[in-house]
């Protein structure tokens, strides 16, 4: 152990660990010791044997110091590489001390998301609330506390593969883009600087998709088992999915209002569209009979084609009798959007082109429709085989 006289020695945890309280009597609050590896790197030891490291510098001609950790907080190596760092910044032109008063002033993680992401998605994203729910779900727990300056990329990319683990590669992908933007923003708003943390992250390979039609044998089922159903508004909605093609989101919201008198056509308002923008669909006689069944058992007061269990709103939620429906129709892995996809694909067995049922379902780009181009080719290949057998049948 050092003398006590000697403020100037190589620190080791056991010299300074037998560092002597100093002197209730002395005017200053700490002694100070100064370590001969680190240039400023020093001990405070106060009046009630405290021990902490700080560093003192000078910048811009002015003394500066700043603690870098309590005694027994961190070890010494750790504490000389802190110390370095503080140096390197110095050489750099930056201050340690006005650097970190800075961090200390940058907001969390979770304030800059509920201050500004949140009300930016709600202005900008019909999808809002899934962000809320993935935020609430995976990052805030995460990071909620975190400033936002403190957020890396490999704690980014850790999350991710934790989600990708228990979910899919598309769900990881549509985490991933979420905290982009919301870095992307940060950086806009200059609440945040340096290089977004997702920027350099690779996306999974998502699957092709599944894509499930029901057969002519599987419709003839589900609409025995709707039948049964007599006046249930889920029944009639599933119905009307399946004769229009049209997304759930886009019909439950549907008012009277909205209807022609004369059942031929609906309007799709441009709040409750995907792509924000109005249109017009006209519908089949079929959509057009579930249309007379519900003006029949039309709720006094409500405005809404398809009621919820709420006076007033609209129905949200039909999944308990699709569950039902689907399990006496023996329909197995059957998802309520893939009525959408029964549509379209009958749609073009039909002989529609994609263009037409492009138009149809409501999709922005032709891209989109492009999916069921394989669907297209099955009935091209059994439209032009029917004609070979007309031909035939003439040359009998």
């Amino acid at each position: 152990m050092p003398k006590k006289e000697i403020r100037r020695f190589q620190f080791t945890s056991k010299n300074i660990k037998s560092l002597p309280i100093h002197d209730r009597n002395s005017p200053s609050t700490d002694q100070e010791y100064t370590d001969s590896e680190v240039v400023g790197l020093k001990v405070f030891v106060s009046k009630t044997g405290r021990k902490s490291f700080h560093l003192r510098y000078i910048f811009n001609g002015r003394k500066r110091v700043i603690k870098i950790a309590d005694f027994d907080c961190l070890p010494l190596p750790e504490v000389r590489s802190i110390a370095r760092n503080y140096r390197g910044m110095i050489s750099k032109g930056l201050d340690p001390l006005e650097e970190r008063l800075k961090r200390k002033s940058a907001p969390t993680f979770r304030n800059f998301v509920e201050e500004h992401y949140l009300k930016w998605a709600k202005a900008h994203k019909k999808s809002w609330k899934d962000d809320d729910r993935m935020l609430k779900l995976d990052w805030l727990p995460e990071f909620g506390n975190v400033q936002l300056s403190a957020v890396t990329r490999r704690g980014v990319q850790e999350n991710i593969m934790k989600i990708q683990k228990r979910s899919s590669g598309a769900t990881s992908n549509r985490h991933l883009s979420l905290m982009s933007k919301i870095f992307s923003l940060a950086i806009e708003l200059e609440a945040y600087e340096g290089e977004n943390p997702c920027s350099r992250i690779k996306k999974f390979q998502e699957s092709t998709g599944r894509e499930r039609y029901l057969s002519k044998e599987e419709i003839k089922r589900l609409l025995g088992v709707l039948d049964g159903f007599t006046g249930n508004i889920s029944a009639l909605l599933i119905k009307f999915l399946l004769f229009t093609g049209l997304r759930r989101g886009e019909v439950v919201q549907i008012r009277w209002e909205d209807v022609a008198p004369d059942f031929q056509q609906v309007r799709i308002r441009m709040e409750n569209a995907k792509n924000n923008k109005s249109r017009f669909v006209g519908l089949n006689s079929l959509a057009q009979a579930v249309l007379q069944d519900l003006q029949e058992i039309r709720l006094p007061g409500n405005p809404y084609v398809f009621p919820g269990g709420v006076p007033g709103m609209h129905l949200t939620n039909p999944n308990k009798t699709f569950e039902a429906v689907k399990r006496k129709a023996g329909l197995g892995n059957f998802r309520l959007h893939d009525l959408r996809h029964t549509f379209a694909s009958l749609s073009l067995a039909g002989g529609a082109s994609l263009f037409e049922v492009q138009k149809m379902l409501g999709h922005a780009d032709h891209k989109t429709t492009q999916k069921y181009a394989h669907v297209s080719e099955v009935a091209i290949k059994t439209a032009t085989e029917n004609t070979a057998r007309e031909i035939m049948n003439a040359l009998e």
